[in-house]
């Protein structure tokens, strides 16, 4: 037991379960689940078995020599990769069957079971398992993913706590069309649209379009409220406001008299280097923004 504590202590082993899931694409594939076929016809089995490198040398599963000697230790058995009879890798496989358990909570892997482990470590080699649920459309030869227990329930805090904050920055400016607009304004920015905000635009549209950003693009909404940047994106906003700054196109700005286009990105790092130094350039937009207002 004790052995134990201390590879948990050293990393070898982890208290927790992981769970293989299917992967479910769109397109072609059947997409009723009580279909027998959805996903894999029931009871076809996956096996996966310790990949080989490039230079077709058997991939090491272990992050170091001790740790391999902790298993090995562990399980009474010879787990040198290297090993060329009865090697324990070429007979150790992963099977994981199509059925009930696997497509509603997945194939479970016990990080603190030593056994468990090493089907985890041979699982996550395998070119068809992604890394965790967030990457599983990354590549498309991937047809499983890795998730933690408890990844639903900490996502779905993660983003009730999220709506929470946008919700409560809403109450703070939806009483004001000036705020609104300007948070409007800089999200139309950073979506690189053309489109702008309609400049008798009334609280009510106002309200709507804020409500459809922060339901649809909460981490954006948040990340514009919060940007330490948004002192010099708002005055670019203005400034497109005043003409002291022209929108050529979706991405394309440019200052009269600089005779130099900017994308988005370089105008805001431009300007912040301005607002920095309080150079000439920036001066003069500001006070073209006051005289506007």
């Amino acid at each position: 037991m004790q052995q134990k504590e201390e590879a948990v202590t050293q990393g070898f082993l982890q208290k927790k379960n992981v769970y293989l899931r299917p992967i479910i694409r769109g397109g072609k594939m059947i997409t009723d689940p009580t279909h027998v076929a959805y996903f894999q016809y029931e009871g076809a089995s996956t096996w996966f078995q310790l990949p080989k490198t490039e230079r077709g040398a058997l991939a090491n599963p272990f992050n170091s020599d001790e740790e391999r000697k902790f298993f090995e230790k562990e399980l009474d058995l010879d787990l040198n990769i290297h090993k060329k009879q009865d090697n324990f890798w070429k007979t150790f496989f992963v099977k994981v069957k199509k059925d009930f358990t696997l497509m509603h909570d997945g194939y479970k892997f016990n990080l603190a079971d030593p056994m468990d482990n090493l089907r985890y470590r041979v699982t996550k080699l395998q070119e068809m398992v992604a890394p965790d649920w967030e990457h599983r459309y990354s590549r498309g030869e991937y047809k499983f993913a890795l998730v933690e227990e408890g990844y639903e329930e900490e996502k779905e805090r993660d983003s009730t706590s999220k709506l929470i904050e946008a919700y409560t920055h809403f109450g703070e400016v939806k009483g004001s069309a000036t705020k609104m607009s300007d948070i409007l304004g800089v999200y139309f920015m950073e979506k690189k649209e053309f489109k702008t905000v309609p400049i008798d635009a009334d609280k009510e549209f106002l309200q709507k379009e804020l409500g459809r950003v922060i339901k649809d693009e909460t981490d954006l909404f948040l990340k514009i409220i919060s940007d330490p940047k948004s002192k010099v994106k708002n005055t670019i906003l203005q400034g497109i406001k005043a003409g002291a700054i022209e929108k050529e196109a979706r991405n394309k700005y440019n200052i009269p008299g600089e005779g130099v286009s900017y994308t988005y990105d370089e105008l805001v790092t431009y300007l912040s280097e301005a607002e920095e130094i309080k150079s000439d350039v920036y001066l003069k937009l500001i006070a073209q923004n006051k005289i506007n207002k």
